[in-house]
């Protein structure tokens, strides 16, 4: 289920439909059908440049990062005592250290994770998150053990390894919470559709963003003519992480309309 869901997303993905795009062309050149052949590619190559060029992939990040300000102040928020930081992507290689075996947003998560555990006297900080494909060891174990390389004491470690995705995510967390507060550590892409997943189980959390890509680059103090203006400015800058923010934004409005199609916000 796990496989099939990713290649569906794969396929439908702005990536996808390049890849889809010059191979039906390619196709169609070896058949012998120049016109439509050269329809096909000049639109993969179309969408492509469009990705490459215009900052449609930072704006779409944006609209998901700028709904949560960052938690600059974790000392001040009183009578919580739990971190909760949700699990990226990991693999263990007994090779390499820790510190190469997790995703650049995994790493992310928990650092910010720790930042504010620090920041709470007495307090806990819970890694939540599966082993999805099953070929890997649990990804909450894996950032335990990276907490623990950067100082956290083991004994202020809790680890919860049977969700799969977002919405198990916060299930299995309200299983040991229950409704009292916590701080919620995820990607600042990611909290809307968390968050909604967490109201629709009556959880009571406090955001975190964590990994924030574009609110350095476009603040919610910007005025209109100055976001346009940087907008503008932006089509000059050329990159190919752009393509990387479009599929991680349509895999994140993608989730969100499926988590609300499927009753789980």
């Amino acid at each position: 289920m796990y496989f099939a869901k990713r290649l569906i997303e794969a396929l439908l993905s702005p990536l996808g439909w390049i890849v889809w795009l010059f191979l039906v062309g390619l196709l169609l050149a070896a058949l012998r059908k120049p016109t439509s052949a050269r329809r096909f590619l000049m639109a993969g190559a179309g969408l492509f440049l469009f990705g490459y060029f215009s900052p449609a992939a930072e704006l779409a990040i944006w609209g998901l990062e700028q709904d949560y300000s960052p938690l600059q102040h974790p000392e001040k928020l009183g009578n919580v005592d739990t971190v909760v930081v949700l699990a990226g992507y990991g693999e263990r290689h007994a090779s390499i250290p820790i510190t190469s075996n997790l995703s650049d947003e995994t790493i992310a998560r928990i650092v910010e994770g720790v930042r504010i555990y620090r920041a709470l006297p007495g307090g806990k900080i819970l890694f939540s998150g599966g082993t999805p494909t099953g070929l890997v060891p649990p990804a909450a174990e894996l950032m335990a053990e990276f907490a623990q390389a950067q100082g956290v004491e083991r004994d202020d470690i809790l680890t919860e390894i049977r969700s799969r995705d977002t919405h198990e995510n916060l299930v299995e967390v309200r299983k040991i919470l229950g409704v009292r507060r916590f701080v919620l550590v995820t990607s600042a892409y990611h909290l809307r559709r968390t968050l909604a997943v967490a109201q629709k189980l009556d959880m009571n959390p406090i955001p975190a963003p964590a990994y924030i890509q574009t609110l350095q680059n476009f603040p919610a103090t910007l005025s209109g003519f100055q976001l346009w203006s940087k907008v503008a400015r932006s089509f000059l800058s050329p990159s190919v992480f752009r393509l990387f923010f479009l599929q991680q934004a349509f895999h994140e409005y993608a989730g969100y309309w499926w988590y609300r199609w499927s009753g789980r916000i």
